[in-house]
């Protein structure tokens, strides 16, 4: 194992790289680029696993391997993801390290690592790459549907498309307010929808009932919610 400094000094360098690379990253490079990147850390795997819509899987990324999904309910990967905290294992000659991907509180999935590694320090450098990775993955999803396919479980209906496309976030926290939605049927969702905003020391919550769960309740609720934010 490297030295302390050594390692740190890897790390620094590793994630300054990958916020170079982001700028012209593809969506479906992000896991292969992150791979590569802490190879020198003493990792020999990364995978991404994303949450799907109605978080009861964590999905990963098609790696032409057929690596299988993970209940969230049931599993130490669903367990770091529903507490917010980095689980590990032993695993060969090293450890399985599940890291939670958030974007601010938002918990997006897992980073997958197999790693040499779990002392404190190292685990500190690993939660900076899954917060890294959340970032990009939430700043490149609008560029393809790599990560909305691996999200989802099932066939959407034309006006759920229509809600979620136009909804905020299913969860924003700051120090002192916390906000968290969802919807369900997350798939056949049409005249339903939320919105919230801050500004100050102010929140603004809306919740939107329309009449109607086909595509005209789903262009109703847009009007009046999500889409005039």
């Amino acid at each position: 194992m490297p030295p302390a400094g050594d390692l740190a000094a890897r790390a620094e360098h590793a994630l300054a790289d990958l916020l170079q690379q982001s700028h012209l990253l593809r969506p479906d490079a992000i896991e292969a680029a992150f791979a590569a990147a802490v190879r020198p850390l003493a990792v020999t795997e990364v995978r991404i696993y994303l949450a799907d819509l109605q978080q009861r899987q964590l999905e990963p990324l098609p790696d032409g391997q057929g690596t299988e999904s993970l209940a969230i309910d049931s599993t130490l990967a669903g367990y770091a993801f529903r507490t917010v905290t980095i689980q590990h294992v032993p695993a060969g000659d090293g450890y399985r390290v599940w890291v939670p991907l958030v974007d601010g509180t938002e918990r997006l999935g897992v980073l997958s690592l197999l790693a040499s590694d779990v002392g404190e320090a190292m685990l500190d450098r690993y939660r900076s790459f899954a917060s890294l990775a959340g970032l990009m993955i939430v700043a490149k999803s609008g560029y393809s549907d790599t990560f909305a396919r691996v999200r989802r479980s099932g066939k959407m209906a034309v006006q759920a498309e229509l809600i979620w496309g136009f909804l905020v976030p299913r969860t924003f926290a700051t120090d002192r307010v916390l906000v968290a939605a969802t919807l369900e049927p997350a798939y056949e969702a049409g005249g339903d929808a939320f919105d919230y905003s801050i500004r100050g020391d102010h929140l603004h919550v809306s919740i939107f009932d329309a009449l109607g769960h086909d595509l005209a309740g789903g262009r109703h609720a847009v009007r009046r919610g999500p889409a005039r934010r």
